[in-house]
C-alpha cells in the first residue's frame, strides 16, 4: 500500500505521553490556535489528570516544512514544566 501524503501546512502536531510511553494526548492544530490558544499542559491540574509526563511537538510552516521539533517534560506531582528542548530547521538546538 502506498504511503498517504499528509497536508501538514501551517499546523502543529502535539503528542503527549505518560511515564510508560503511552499516548495520553494528541492534537493537530493550526498555528494561530497553538500560539494564541490555551493548551492542556498550561494548567498543572490538567497535566496531573492526564498523567502527562512528556510532550512532543512538530511545527510546520505555510509550505509544509518542519520548522521546529520540541519536547517538554512535566512533574507529575505538581503538573509543572520541568525541562525542554527544541530543534530548529537549521539544525540548531536549545535546551532548558
Amino acid at each position: 500500500m502506498p504511503a498517504r501524503e499528509l497536508n501538514l501546512k501551517d499546523c502543529v502536531i502535539i503528542i503527549g505521553y505518560d511515564p510508560d510511553g503511552n499516548c495520553v494526548y494528541s492534537s493537530l492544530i493550526d498555528h494561530a490556535e497553538y500560539y494564541d490558544g490555551e493548551h492542556a499542559w498550561d494548567k498543572g491540574s490538567r497535566v496531573i489528570e492526564l498523567h502527562l509526563r512528556r510532550l512532543k511537538g512538530f511545527i510546520f510552516d505555510m509550505d509544509g516544512v518542519l520548522q521546529e521539533e520540541f519536547e517538554s517534560t512535566f512533574n507529575l506531582q505538581t503538573g509543572i514544566y520541568e525541562k525542554g528542548k527544541r530543534r530548529f530547521a537549521d539544525g540548531t538546538e536549545q535546551n532548558d
